[in-house]
């Protein structure tokens, strides 16, 4: 596995998700796809004539999004490759089963954090949208429509993801806190998404 989506040739890294390996999967897809939001809604400022202060800093904040997402793809394949290998340490002993038992726990940790910290990104993406779309480039506000949906996508992706790892968490209290913590994302990702969409009808309407 290459360190860096974004170096990856594209026909090869889908090669990949289809094929015969658990990694890259689905983890690893929402990273792309909420990089593609954050780039979507990154191409109606570019497209913005004579942009404001506030829309060059909401596009700057943008790419870093972008490549946080592309960041977020790679840690899941990292922390699935981490999964596996410890699924493959020994267990003859009482000592090898303890030390095969914490491995195994932190790297369903790791893996339910992973999705946490992209969900996170996508909503701080619909963020950065506001400024973009009030004053961003009016023939291309179709792309922040699309923008808008591919973030919701990618926080419904990492919350399918976090769930499915928290019943392999002991740690009763982090589990816990995994679980609002997304709980709280797909709540905001919701209200945020009808925002942004009513800015664009605004706009459109105008």
């Amino acid at each position: 596995m290459q360190d860096d989506l974004a170096s990856r040739n594209l026909g090869e890294y889908l090669d990949a998700l289809g094929g015969e390996q658990a990694a890259p999967g689905g983890g690893s897809a929402a990273g792309l796809v909420g990089a593609l939001s954050a780039c979507l809604a990154e191409m109606l400022a570019s497209l913005t004539r004579e942009p404001s202060d506030a829309m060059l800093h909401a596009k700057a904040t943008l790419q870093e999004l972008r490549h946080r997402a592309l960041m977020c793809a790679r840690h899941d394949e990292l922390a699935y490759g981490r999964y596996i290998a410890a699924l493959a340490m020994p267990k003859s002993t009482p000592e090898e089963k303890a030390a095969r038992k914490q491995t195994l726990g932190a790297a369903m940790e790791e893996s339910a954090r992973v999705p946490l910290a992209l969900a996170v990104v996508s909503i701080e993406i619909l963020n950065a949208m506001d400024i973009v779309i009030q004053e961003g480039n009016k023939t291309v506000l179709g792309d922040a429509d699309s923008a808008i949906v591919l973030a919701k996508a990618t926080v419904e992706i990492c919350a399918i993801n976090v769930r499915i790892n928290l019943d392999y968490i002991k740690d009763e209290v982090l589990s816990e806190d995994l679980r609002v913590s997304i709980e709280a994302a797909e709540e905001m990702v919701v209200h945020l998404s009808q925002e942004r969409r009513r800015q664009i009808s605004d706009r459109l309407a105008a």
